[in-house]
């Protein structure tokens, strides 16, 4: 688990009576009656001692957001789990946070982490109801971190407003260091951490908040820490591998010119085809795919180049071809490691001349398209072994993307997941779908031998299933959770090998909804073998 993969909807539940942060009752707050209480606060027991309730009340509240992460989530690393504190920031409503620097020597026991926030609930709160402020306000914040950087490390971290918008600076800007690092430079900040005899003032604060109505009319700064990341047809890209093919693909582009993307099956070889057109100056025309593994020889050919009526019988109709219907925009051809010699080499000559022939036609007409071409197969290789043409490589890999495989990404794993669970809440009409914390580490340990393809039918193979809009392990299909690896059946009798394959061959047909060419894909076996074993195991 990394820090930016926390997602309000899966903490936080909502039903009538009761929100909570698995199992943890929370209380929303108004933020004008929150201003108010906070100006009563400091008017009946002094700035001074109303700074040390709320930074105490703070420090409390960090120390147990702190102790619900390490029960709920197993962390790539402490320091991952530190950097969450900024998350839970932006979820709680508190602030706009950002981490910029952290250093974390446990065994040193050195710590500092710089944190800038824009937003602050408590610049607004203090603004509404003081104006300007003439030092830090953000004493809630100052604590919360505080407290959680404690809980997590499990020494004294003590964290400083050394910036705040209040005071009119451009953004909030906290330092924390553990107490040996900061020595007496803080001193002065250390009493307001402190418990002290505060029962008797407490009792004198008024228990009724009065209700304002107040129409905001501060007008929030535009944040300026947004994290650097792309999308991908409305999904969040955040692994490093997968921003560099994005940034690739971003360059080529506005290039007329071919490219191949290779990489395993699913991985959205396809989906980057229509990035890249989409981005294109053809993309105001069209865009079309052909799966070249899909189609015979002789409808390939017909499919890619047309007919001349009369070319062969039953051809009553002069019939357009891809090549044609693509005029001015991109064809995708996909799969193409899969064609033929004879439509390779018609192929090449349509690269080397942008003239396409019909079948049955003796005229050659010019195209104006672009060749973007996909395969999961090794071209290379082929090529060394004379299945696939050298010349004909050349020419479809001018420019080549390489996609990376899903576990090889997995900081994309759970933008897409929610993406896809979006679709489906949309698609079958649901009132909501979430992840259980529980899946989480599941879905992130999972190696994906299908990618982006087979996450999606896992969700979609979970979310029919489920009845309560929680995507949980018990919901998965077994390939995914681990429980297709035992061998035993439910009767407690021990299983065969080949009853153990046929579970297998039957979960990923399941996953690829009988789809046998990407199923045979998955086990990494040809369409024939699979054949002969669903044939045999039957």
């Amino acid at each position: 688990m990394k820090a930016s993969d926390l997602n309000i909807a899966e903490l936080v539940q909502f039903s009538p009576g009761f929100v909570g942060l698995q199992g943890r009752r929370l209380l929303l707050h108004d933020l004008s009656s929150l201003g108010q209480f906070r100006r009563d606060l400091i008017e009946t027991v002094g700035e001074e001692m109303a700074r040390r309730i709320l930074t105490r009340k703070g420090l409390f509240w960090g120390q147990a957001d702190c102790a619900a992460m390490q029960r709920l989530f197993t962390w790539d690393s402490k320091e991952e789990l530190v950097r969450a504190v900024t998350e839970l920031a932006k979820i709680m409503g508190m602030a706009y946070a950002e981490t910029k620097s952290l250093v974390l020597k446990e065994g040193a026991g050195a710590f500092s982490m710089k944190i800038v926030c824009a937003d602050s609930s408590e610049v607004e709160q203090h603004r509404n109801e003081s104006g300007k402020a003439l030092n830090s306000v953000c004493w809630v914040m100052a604590g919360y971190l505080s407290g959680y950087a404690s809980y997590c490390l499990g020494k004294n971290i003590y964290f400083s407003e050394i910036q705040c918008q209040g005071t009119e600076a451009s953004n909030c800007v906290f330092i924390g260091k553990d107490i040996d690092s900061w020595g007496n430079e803080f001193d002065t900040d250390l009493p307001f951490f402190r418990a002290a005899d505060i029962q008797e003032k407490v009792q004198q604060l008024t228990l009724r908040i009065r209700e304002q109505q107040r129409t905001l009319t501060l007008h929030r700064k535009q944040i300026s820490a947004v994290r650097s990341s792309g999308s991908l047809g409305g999904v969040e890209v955040r692994s490093k591998a997968f921003r560099n093919v994005l940034d690739l693909a971003d360059r080529v582009s506005a290039f007329d010119t071919t490219i191949l993307i290779t990489g395993e099956t699913g991985t959205g070889k396809e989906v980057l085809a229509r990035y890249i057109h989409s981005c294109s100056p053809r993309k105001e025309h069209p865009f079309l795919a052909v799966n070249c593994s899909a189609l015979p020889e002789a409808l390939l050919e017909n499919e890619l180049f047309g007919h001349k009526a009369g070319a062969f019988t039953g051809a009553h109709n002069n019939e357009v071809g891809l090549f044609e219907a693509a005029q001015k925009g991109t064809i995708f051809l996909d799969e193409i490691g899969d064609i033929s010699p004879p439509i390779q080499a018609k192929l090449l000559r349509v690269l080397q001349s942008k003239e396409i022939r019909p079948v049955g036609e003796t005229r050659s007409q010019h195209i104006d398209v672009r060749v973007i071409s996909a395969t999961n197969r090794n071209l290379e290789k082929l090529a060394a072994e004379g299945i696939f043409r050298e010349d004909l490589l050349y020419r479809l890999r001018v420019l080549q993307i390489i996609v990376p495989p899903l576990r090889s990404r997995t900081e994309d794993i759970l933008p897409l997941a929610r993406f896809f669970l979006d679709l489906l809440r949309k698609k079958y009409k649901f009132k909501e779908l979430r992840i259980a914390p529980d899946t989480v580490d599941l879905l992130l340990n999972y190696p994906w031998p299908g990618n982006v393809r087979e996450l999606e039918n896992a969700l979609e193979h979970a979310a029919v299933l489920c009845s309560d809009g929680i995507i949980s392990s018990a919901v998965l299909p077994a390939t995914v959770t681990g429980r297709i690896t035992h061998n035993m059946s439910s009767s407690g009798k021990t299983l065969s090998l080949d009853e153990i394959e046929f579970q297998h061959i039957n979960s990923v047909l399941n996953l690829t909804s009988g789809n046998r060419s990407e199923a045979a894909k998955i086990l990494k076996i040809s369409e024939s073998t699979l054949y002969r074993r669903i044939r045999e195991l039957k």
